[in-house]
């Protein structure tokens, strides 16, 4: 395993996903994008709501094969797993017989003025299992586009291949800065637990 930094309940995974399965992730992102099946605030009302302005698409669990990065996701998914266990061995998140799931990701491309600026936090009303939530950069901006952290006083660069873990409430609120020069592509998910009644 490479480096791990731990603060404040941040966690990051020095460059844990290769450079050739972002570069991958990259040119499969990019050919979706040319067919117009990624969404924008400018097609997309919901995505207006919420004040984004970036380019996004949305894995589910069970997508079909033919459009879903399969074999790339293959090599992936376990780093993912793996590393959000040491999290968990850690900080202990949830209790043990509670274990945590991810059934879908997103990937998001954003360029300079874009993005998602607004402070805001994973867990709520709508979504009240996410207890984790988990990012990487798949490509760097020039410049700009850090991951910040509003009571943690927190900026996180971009970097290739870095993976970010935190806790999904309130006390980890976050934004993502715009970047000032080229284009940040990352890929973005959330651990949630499995069962909700506690005994």
């Amino acid at each position: 395993m490479s480096k791990v930094e731990y603060d404040q309940h941040i966690a990051i995974y020095e460059k844990v996903i290769s450079d050739e399965i972002c570069d991958q992730l990259v040119t499969w992102y990019k050919q979706l994008k040319d067919e117009r099946i990624t969404l924008s605030a400018k097609q997309d009302s919901n995505l207006i709501a919420t004040w984004r302005t970036d380019n996004v698409i949305q894995i589910p669990s069970g997508c079909p094969s033919w459009c879903f990065p399969t074999g790339i996701t293959k090599s992936m998914w376990p780093i993912v797993e793996n590393c959000m266990k040491m999290y968990c061995s850690k900080y202990e998140p949830t209790p043990p017989q509670y274990p945590l799931i991810s059934d879908g990701w997103k990937m998001h491309s954003v360029l300079p003025a874009e993005g998602y600026h607004l402070w805001h936090q994973e867990y709520g009303p709508t979504n009240p299992y996410r207890t984790l939530a988990w990012m990487c950069v798949v490509q760097e901006p020039e410049e700009g586009g850090e991951t910040e952290f509003l009571h943690q006083s927190k900026r996180i660069n971009p970097t290739k291949g870095n993976l970010l873990l935190w806790p999904g409430g309130f006390t980890h609120k976050h934004r993502g800065n715009a970047p000032l020069k080229g284009e940040k592509m990352y890929i973005t998910g959330w651990f949630e637990i499995t069962n909700t009644r506690y005994s």
